[in-house]
């Protein structure tokens, strides 16, 4: 089992530009079984 936690970088401002990519790789996660649990920042 692996833990991560995330902060933002110096450019957080360009983080929304990602947002949409970053959800479809969460959800193919739990689709796939490999995610059990994934929370907000």
């Amino acid at each position: 089992m692996f833990i991560v936690f995330l902060t933002f970088s110096d450019n957080k401002a360009n983080a929304g530009q990602f947002m949409e990519g970053h959800k479809e790789w969460i959800t193919r996660g739990f689709d796939d079984g490999v995610f059990l649990l994934a929370g907000s920042l």
